[in-house]
């Protein structure tokens, strides 16, 4: 069997070629921690891990794992099943957070937003939105011809 292949991030890769240039002895400990940003103490650490592991001690430990923060799923498919009622109809990801958060389910705006385009959210459906806002009261009307409204001042970004 060959050997095992290794995918590396550019910072690994530089992390890597820096601790073999001090296992050669072309550089000091000292003069890696400072290229690395790394105090000497973690040189040598890695260093150990790179003669006990080989080039995998270098790859984070985490890497592969679930997030220790990412919310269960099934309370993403509650909070997703509780958006399809009539009564979020409409609702952007703020708004809706801020009304699960009400009925004790906390999630943040960005998540709430990730989890309705997903879900294909109708707000998230139809491209730019333009349509939807035609259909609101008043989205026809010109205003210079209503009475007591004025359009954009004339000369004011110029």
């Amino acid at each position: 069997m060959g050997p095992e292949r290794i995918e590396l991030s550019a910072s690994e890769r530089e992390r890597l070629k820096v601790l073999q240039q001090v296992e050669e002895g072309h550089l000091k400990q000292i003069d890696a921690a400072r290229r690395l940003r790394l105090t000497d103490r973690q040189v040598r650490r890695l260093q150990i891990r790179l003669r006990q592991q080989g080039d995998g001690g270098i790859v984070h430990r985490l890497r592969g794992r679930r997030s220790h923060r990412k919310i269960p799923e099934p309370v993403r498919q509650r909070a997703v099943r509780q958006l399809r009622q009539g009564c979020y109809a409409g609702f952007g990801p703020t708004l809706a957070a801020e009304h699960l958060a009400r009925g004790g389910m906390v999630v943040s705006r960005e998540t709430l937003r990730k989890w309705m385009s997903a879900a294909g959210h109708p707000c998230y459906l139809g491209g730019t939105g333009k349509a939807e806002a035609a259909k609101l009261p008043g989205a026809g009307i010109d205003p210079e011809a209503v009475p007591g409204k004025s359009g954009p001042k004339k000369g004011a970004f110029t």
